[in-house]
């Protein structure tokens, strides 16, 4: 919420870049087999899933917004300067369910 206004970042698909290169041994054989495995894939992390959410406005005036999870298909290793460490919040594979009370002006 900034000045009275909420915003959403609303993250469908990992953006995991990682300096480190993730051995394509470590990702499961049928996600190797899918297509062939190019060059710069070995430095992301992805979801198993896409992610995305449902919004309801309901007569009540709140705002729902539900939220689905996933998994890593081969988690993130450890980056002293990812976003997540920074700003204290973990990385995650799912959007977070929110609920917001509209006001009537």
């Amino acid at each position: 919420n900034i000045n009275g206004i909420n915003y959403f970042i609303i993250n469908s698909a990992s953006y995991q870049w990682h300096d480190t290169k993730i051995s394509a041994e470590r990702y499961p054989l049928e996600f190797r087999n899918k297509a062939p495995f190019p060059s710069g894939l070995e430095h992301m992390s992805f979801y198993k899933d896409p992610l995305y959410c449902f919004v309801t406005i309901n007569s009540a005036g709140e705002f729902l917004l539900k939220g689905v999870k996933s998994e890593w298909v081969v988690p993130p290793p450890p980056n002293p300067t990812s976003p997540s460490v920074r700003f204290g919040r973990m990385d995650s594979p799912s959007i977070s369910d929110y609920k917001i009370v509209l006001k009537n002006s």
